[in-house]
C-alpha cells in the first residue's frame, strides 16, 4: 500500500497542512494545521525573502507539531497554470507523451519552452466520424515549479506530488458523494481563497471545467478598505465579523455603517456572480443548456464568510452548501471551531488523498 502524502496548500496568507492515515474512503485524520505566515503580507518582500520566511515558516509548522514525515503532496493555481480540454488525435498514450510538445503548443498561451506540460486522457470520443481522445492538458510556469520546489526542499521535504487546485478539490468531492449520486449529480467545487478562487465543475464525478478566477477573498477585504476608509487588518477582520448583509437584513438594520458596508462589497460579489454565470454558461454551451449545474459546494477561507452561501445561491437560483472536507474523514475530537473552519482545508485535504506514484491529475 502507498503511504500517505502530506497535503499541503501553501496560500498567500498561510499554510494550511493535512496529513491522513488510510487510503479510499476509510481514512482518518492524523494532522489539520492553518497556520498564517509569521508576516503580514509577503507580496511585498523580495523572492529571496519570501522564499526564506515560507520555508522557515513551514520548518517550524513540522518542529512544532513533530511531523517527521517527508513526502508531500502540493499544488499550483493561478496566471502561471493553464489547463484545457483538448481533442487529440487517438494514440497510444506514449506517443501522445512524445509528441506532447508539438501537439500542446497551440492551446498554451506562454512560450513552450517557459512550461511544464502533464496530461491526462479521459476517454475516447467521436468528432466527426474521426476517433479522436478526449485529455486534460495542464501548463504550468517552471518558474512557479521552481519556486515551490524550493520552498519545500529548503524545509527538509521531499515533493512527490504536484497538483492543481482545482482537482484536489475534485478528490474531496470523490470522498465525501454519495453513492447514489454517482451518476446523476453535476455540481460546481468553488474554492474561494485570499488572492485566487478555484472553479471546477464535475459531471458524473468527471472534471469538464477548470478556471481560476482573481475575484477572492482579498478583493472584498479591498473594497471594504476603500469604502469604509480603513486599513487593511481592519477591514480584514470587519469582513469576518459582518460577513455578507443580506437586503432584508440591510433594511431591518437601518444603521449607516452597515449600509455603507454592504455597498462597499456589492461591486465585488456581483463580478464573483457574473464570473460564475460565465463558467456554468460555458459548460452549458455545447448542450444549448440541455446539462445543468444542480449544485455549488463552496469552499476555502471565504466560504465560512456569513451569508455568502444564501447570497449566492438567491443569485444564481442554484442550491449552495458549505462544503466539509471531512466529513467522511474520521475525526478524534470536532470542536465548533474546527466544524467553523472545515472548509479552510478543501485543497490541503485532496492533496492528502494523493497518493506516490498514481497517475490522476
Amino acid at each position: 500500500m502507498a503511504k500517505n502524502l502530506i497535503g499541503l496548500d501553501i496560500g498567500s496568507h498561510g499554510i494550511k497542512l493535512v496529513q491522513l492515515k488510510g487510503a479510499g474512503k476509510k481514512v482518518s485524520l492524523e494532522k489539520c494545521i492553518n497556520q498564517p505566515f509569521s508576516t503580514v503580507s509577503i507580496s511585498e518582500l523580495s523572492p529571496d525573502d519570501r522564499l526564506n520566511l515560507i520555508s522557515g515558516d513551514l520548518k517550524k509548522i513540522l518542529t512544532d507539531n513533530k511531523i517527521t514525515d517527508k513526502k508531500v503532496a502540493i499544488s499550483v493555481s493561478g496566471n502561471s497554470v493553464i489547463v484545457r480540454y483538448v481533442k487529440f488525435p487517438k494514440m497510444p498514450s506514449s506517443d501522445l507523451e512524445k509528441s506532447i510538445q508539438f501537439e500542446a503548443e497551440p492551446y498554451i498561451p506562454f512560450d513552450i519552452k517557459e512550461v511544464n506540460i502533464s496530461t491526462y486522457i479521459i476517454g475516447d470520443v467521436m468528432e466527426e466520424n474521426v476517433p479522436k481522445m478526449e485529455t486534460v492538458l495542464v501548463a504550468a510556469k517552471k518558474d512557479i515549479l521552481q519556486e515551490r520546489m524550493n520552498i519545500i526542499e529548503r524545509a527538509g521535504l521531499k515533493p512527490a506530488i504536484i497538483d492543481v487546485d482545482a482537482f484536489a478539490l475534485e478528490n474531496v468531492y470523490e470522498l465525501n458523494r454519495q453513492e447514489s449520486e454517482e451518476d446523476e449529480e453535476t455540481v460546481m467545487m468553488f474554492d474561494i481563497g485570499a488572492a485566487t478562487s478555484n472553479i471546477n465543475i464535475l459531471e458524473k464525478g468527471v472534471s469538464k471545467v477548470v478556471r481560476d478566477l482573481f475575484v477572492a477573498g482579498n478583493s472584498f477585504t479591498n473594497a471594504i478598505q476603500k469604502g469604509m476608509q480603513m486599513d487593511f487588518n481592519s477591514a480584514e477582520e470587519m469582513k469576518k465579523e459582518k460577513g455578507i448583509i443580506l437586503p432584508d437584513e440591510e433594511k431591518a438594520a437601518g444603521d449607516e455603517s452597515e449600509i455603507q458596508f454592504s455597498m462597499s462589497i456589492m461591486p465585488v460579489l456581483q463580478e464573483m456572480v457574473g464570473e460564475i454565470q460565465r463558467s456554468i454558461d460555458y459548460y452549458q454551451a455545447p448542450t444549448e443548456g440541455e446539462m445543468r449545474v444542480e449544485k455549488i459546494i463552496l469552499s476555502g477561507g471565504s466560504a465560512i464568510l456569513k451569508n455568502i452561501d444564501k447570497y449566492l445561491a438567491k443569485e444564481l437560483n442554484i442550491p449552495v452548501e458549505i462544503c466539509n472536507p471531512f466529513g467522511n474523514v474520521s475525526v478524534n475530537e470536532v470542536s465548533d471551531e474546527f466544524e467553523k473552519d472545515a472548509p479552510v482545508f478543501a485543497v490541503a485535504l485532496g492533496l492528502a488523498l494523493r497518493s506516490e506514484g498514481d497517475i490522476k491529475k
